[in-house]
């Protein structure tokens, strides 16, 4: 037996445990911290197939956008200090050249003729006072820029930097550095996915640290009220804390990271892990027995806390193992990395624990005393009680969340914008929100057109192109979009700009013409943004839409993003001939699908969990009954929990999906040892239903409140993160594993009580 072995070889089983504490702490030394946001999105082949169809695999991975503003903007020095500012961010390494005012590509008109040209001569800042007046005239006039490298009320001049990857701290550190000059002429707004990423690394540290003090603070007290006793306190900790090296050192070992989806589960880990400690603890105080010899009161009273040691450690792994179904690849890690620290807390629990309490003297008898006849144990009996004379009610409460859910849940959103986890008085997110009312917005959209059969040059045909221009005007009426850049606007510009004539022109032969002015365009396109509007032969055009949420001025994400689409394939859609083929793509549909695939697995490992929690739990009690007995108040607490979001406007997200499979794994260990002292009482006290539910909620009441408040409490800690994401999965954690305690001690009895014959 595994108790009596830990207890008679005590020694060895603490120095095998400080060696291999010892190995793992090399390796959870050498853990990195990964902030990079865009390694949250799930790998789409489709998706990524359809990018490099259309133009669009370059190795790209956001992009960054510099912008000044200030009472004198256009001012020689101030000029040549952003000139100078932006080639030294050029050559920073993962950021690829950009579009700025200096280098962005147009026209003017010279004489009769159009000439393509950049808006500042030699592509650099101006030098004289003339050079100045011509550049601030093209800035300003020029409809192509307005709302990429300067604001539409010519207030703000903007670059715009696509990146090849995410900057490192120092790397983030020196563009800063690069900036500081800027700040003496202008005041100086940046935002993009490097900066998101650093602002996501000081958070991660800055929570990690906070959160971890708490949480063991938290721990410390509640041990020493519910038990009077320092070893009760300082060993339970010890435990927790080496099962978070031995998890943190596995993490690393499998080139794991800490990012913002597993940031959790230090104080996670810390607060579940010691909920099996308390069942250890709360069976060796009741069974002490200091006038036998020590190692055999030990052994029996772990060898009696063990079985339900085990099973609520299976469930709660297989809860968290569910996460594995899911396509989010950090969700997978951190069901696999949280898998393996339940794993260590219930082996050291049957090892550490009862190792290190051998070697200590018995526990005094007040202490015993304080866990048979405490006020928590006299509360559970009268508790006990008072529900068996009550379940009608309960059922009754039952099936009205059972109502209320089918009800609220097709009102729940999703959320996939990953600055909802910013605090809302982020720099980075103000900065951001401030860029795009002034700038309109840089998310885009992509509707590509193909000719029927690869045609050449129809999209030079002028009814096509009227056609594929009244869906850009329909486009253009939806308050979403901020403009819409194309071959045909181009057309309509330089037909404008030529002729004095709006629209676009009715003649093949004038497009022809003015055609050529937008080659010369091309070819001079460095940042590829117009060479993705046509291909060479005109087979094939792209509308790239700019779009964004007219009601709170942020990107267009969730339903109305949704919305938006299905106004483009059908409203817009409309205008565009049968026959011409159209494909809308770009990042921001990944987003969009991932609302998708957030429901599909978060339905999925619900009921998987499930399943395999009920299958053990009836392999366990060999019978179906108790099985499907252990899921009430899992079933209870996960539709509290989808209520509460609906109420109260919680979304899904990449973090708070975690919330089910969490409770699932978790809410069903109070039910499991529920079950287990209830079914040794029932046959204890044949026939007896009040002795059986008293002596059930005596012994068993103690530890499931304890265990649950220790949980509850160690998540509340997740309430004071930076992140708001993390915050909801605290509070939903909290109120989820609340209502699995309330449909444990209050609905599932009260299904005993009616099944209570049929419960073997």
């Amino acid at each position: 037996m595994l108790a009596e072995l830990t207890c008679k070889r005590n020694k060895l089983i603490l120095f095998i445990i400080a060696a291999l504490t010892v190995f793992f702490a090399y390796h959870a030394a050498g853990i990195k911290i990964n902030a990079d946001i865009s390694n949250l999105m799930p790998v789409d082949k489709e998706f990524q197939a359809t990018m490099e169809e259309f133009g669009q695999a370059q190795s790209n991975v956001g992009i960054m956008v510099l912008a000044i503003e200030g009472d004198n903007l256009f001012s020689l020095e101030g000029l040549r200090v952003f000139n100078d500012v932006i080639g030294q961010i050029e050559e920073l390494p993962g950021i690829l050249p950009g579009i700025h005012p200096f280098n962005f590509l147009s026209f003017q008109k010279k004489g009769s003729r159009l000439s393509a040209g950049y808006l500042a001569e030699h592509r650099e800042a101006p030098k004289t006072p003339e050079e100045l007046a011509d550049f601030k005239e093209k800035v300003l006039s020029d409809p192509f820029a307005a709302g990429q490298v300067v604001s539409r009320d010519g207030s703000m001049l903007a670059a715009l930097f696509p990146l090849g990857s995410i900057a490192d701290t120092e790397e983030t550190a020196r563009l800063h550095e690069l900036l500081e000059p800027l700040k003496t002429h202008y005041r100086v707004y940046v935002t993009g996915d490097n900066f998101f990423t650093e602002e996501m690394n000081y958070y991660l540290f800055d929570d990690l640290k906070t959160l971890m003090i708490l949480a063991v603070i938290f721990i410390l007290i509640l041990y020493y009220i519910s038990f009077r006793s320092r070893r009760a306190m300082f060993l339970p900790l010890g435990l927790i804390l080496i099962s978070i090296t031995w998890c943190l050192g596995f993490m690393s070992l499998m080139d794991y990271s800490i990012t913002v989806m597993n940031i959790i589960l230090p104080p996670l880990l810390l607060t579940i892990g010691s909920s099996y400690s308390v069942h250890i603890l709360n069976g060796y105080y009741r069974e002490s027995r200091p006038h036998l010899e020590k190692r055999e009161w030990i052994v029996q009273a772990v060898s009696h806390a063990s079985a339900t040691v085990i099973l609520a450690g299976i469930t709660t792994i297989v809860g968290f193992s569910s996460l594995l179904a899911t396509s989010i690849y950090q969700t997978r890690q951190f069901g696999i990395s949280m898998s393996f620290g339940i794993f260590t807390c219930v082996l050291l629990s049957l090892t550490f624990l009862p190792a290190a309490l051998s070697c200590m003297p018995p526990p005094k008898g007040f202490q015993k005393d304080h866990v048979l006849q405490g006020k928590i144990t006299r509360f559970m009996q009268r508790l006990s009680l008072w529900v068996i004379q009550r379940k009608r009610v309960f059922f009754f409460a039952f099936a009205t969340i059972i109502l209320l859910f089918i009800l609220l849940i097709p009102g729940l959103r999703y959320q996939s914008d990953y600055q909802g986890y910013f605090p809302r008085d982020s720099k980075i997110i103000l900065e951001t929100n401030y860029i795009l009312k002034k700038l309109g917005s840089s998310q885009q959209l992509y509707v590509t057109f193909e000719a029927p059969e690869g045609q050449k040059n129809y999209f030079l045909d002028p009814e096509v192109l009227s056609a594929v221009n009244g869906f850009e005007e329909a486009l253009l009426a939806h308050p979403d979009v901020v403009a819409v850049d194309s071959f045909t606007n181009y057309l309509r510009g330089l037909n404008t700009l030529m002729y004095d004539r709006q629209g676009i022109p009715e003649n093949k032969g004038l497009i022809l013409s003015l055609s050529r002015y937008f080659q010369l365009l091309r070819k001079e396109d460095t940042s590829g943004s117009i060479g993705l509007m046509t291909d060479a032969d005109y087979s094939r055009i792209t509308s790239v839409i700019r779009v964004y949420n007219h009601e709170t001025g942020k990107f267009l994400t969730e339903s109305p993003f949704k919305e938006f689409t299905e106004f483009i394939e059908t409203t817009a859609g409309k205008k565009i001939p049968e026959d011409l083929k159209h494909t809308l793509w770009g990042s921001s549909m990944q987003y969009q699908k991932l609302s998708d695939t957030m429901n599909r697995d978060q339905s999925f490992s619900i009921a998987l969990s499930m399943i395999l929690i009920a299958l053990i739990t009836a392999a366990f009690f060999k019978s179906i009954l108790y099985g499907l007995l252990s899921l009430i108040p899992i079933i209870f607490g996960v539709m509290i929990n989808f209520i509460v979001m609906v109420l109260v406007g919680i979304p899904l997200d990449m973090i708070t999906i975690m919330v089910s499979s969490v409770t699932v794994g978790v809410g069903v260990d109070d039910a499991i040892h529920f079950l287990i002292q209830f079914k040794r009482q029932k046959a204890l006290h044949r026939g007896n239903r009040r002795e059986a539910f008293f002596h059930t909620y005596s012994i068993a009441g103690r530890p499931i409140l304890l265990t649950t408040v220790a949980i509850l409490g160690g998540l509340c800690i997740l309430l004071f993160s930076n992140f708001l994401a993390i915050k909801y999965f605290g509070f939903l954690l909290c109120l989820t594993l609340s209502s699995t305690l309330i449909g444990t001690l209050f609905i599932l009895p009260a299904f005993c009580r009616i099944l209570y014959r049929k419960m073997g």
